[in-house]
């Protein structure tokens, strides 16, 4: 039976499901877990908050480059760089490669902390999840 959910309500329910299956070691399905929780994280911060999670990763992106004197980056670059581990396990296009090499554990903790601090973020609606994620460890 279809059931009427708050958005915020479900990502909530993303984000914990993703830290337990972080902490139980099965990264890849927490990595995406976490990314679909993030995104609707982010979603309501850009309308709530007018706050742009990809404008600051790029923003903060940019001062590091201009501190160590590295090539520019486009805003797009970096969105890639962000969510590419999340979008390879989520996605397949013809002609993508049919094995993937990478940090499984590294990519999901990344993950795992962008949700969480933009879970903080909108506070109001995720009381006691960083609580929740440091019991853990």
């Amino acid at each position: 039976m279809a059931a009427k959910s708050k958005k915020i309500n479900l990502a909530k329910e993303q984000l914990e499901d993703g830290i337990d299956l972080y902490f139980k070691g099965r990264y890849v399905s927490a990595l995406t877990l976490l990314g679909a929780a993030d995104e609707v994280f982010c979603g309501i911060l850009l309308e709530t908050q007018s706050y742009s999670a990809t404008d600051n990763d790029w923003r903060f992106t940019i001062m590091l480059r201009n501190y160590y004197g590295t090539p520019h980056i486009s805003k797009g670059e970096v969105k890639k760089i962000t969510n590419g581990a999340k979008n390879t396990v989520k996605h397949h296009d013809k002609g993508d490669p049919l094995e993937l090499h990478f940090d499984r554990q590294g990519s999901a903790y990344m993950m795992l902390f962008r949700a969480v601090s933009h879970a903080e973020m909108l506070s109001s609606i995720v009381k006691g999840s960083f609580m929740y994620v440091m019991s853990l460890g």
